[in-house]
């Protein structure tokens, strides 16, 4: 029989990840991918793309922590370099921390993670953890990520709604006046949103 790997996130409220994180191994369950949840003009490889910037915010590394392993293990691939920007409310929420630290261990020359975490925008709580604080905004992104002005390179955004309505203005419509992407001089073709 075939598998795949599932990342879920438990909330104490929630309907289907408690439903999830209740299912024991060996118990079966049936998956429905709808056909606008498959993303043509974004599958690995990438063709033409030499460096990513992976914004990611919660659970939004799913995908990202998923296209990393392929991209990074092939020695010489056309995506030389990768950032992640990884954004969560507290140092307890990030998923994935142990594995992406060891990538980025791994992998120095090619990948970077910074991780940015606040209840707020303007959170500094997280300085004592030596991460970013607050939330991945545009003075980040300016600071960290592949400049708008680099040949070959895009930036990738997966996160809650309110995420990409600050960083691209929407989570489906071309880049609107007034986000950050946008303001740093992105142009909708070097901006990816799953």
């Amino acid at each position: 029989t075939d598998s795949f790997d599932l990342l879920i996130k438990v909330y104490p409220d929630g309907k289907a990840s408690k439903f999830a994180g209740d299912l024991k191994v060996g118990d079966r369950v049936g998956f429905k991918q709808t056909k606008h949840n498959i993303k043509d003009d974004f599958q690995y490889p990438f063709d033409g793309i030499k460096k990513i910037t992976m914004l990611a915010g919660g659970t939004g590394i799913a995908p990202m922590f998923q296209a990393l392993h392929p991209i990074l293990a092939r020695q010489g691939d056309e995506i030389e370099e990768v950032r992640l920007l990884y954004g969560n409310k507290s140092p307890d929420d990030i998923m994935l921390k142990a594995e992406l630290d060891l990538l980025a261990k791994e992998h120095a020359d090619r990948f970077t993670v910074y991780y940015v975490v606040g209840e707020e925008e303007f959170d500094d709580r997280a300085e004592e953890y030596g991460f970013e604080g607050g939330w991945i905004d545009e003075e980040k992104i300016k600071r960290l990520a592949f400049s708008s002005k680099e040949e070959n390179s895009i930036v990738w955004v997966c996160g809650v709604d309110a995420m990409y309505n600050a960083l691209a203005g929407s989570r489906n419509k071309p880049l609107a006046p007034g986000s950050a992407l946008k303001n740093l001089g992105y142009k909708d073709h070097q901006v990816w949103r799953s």
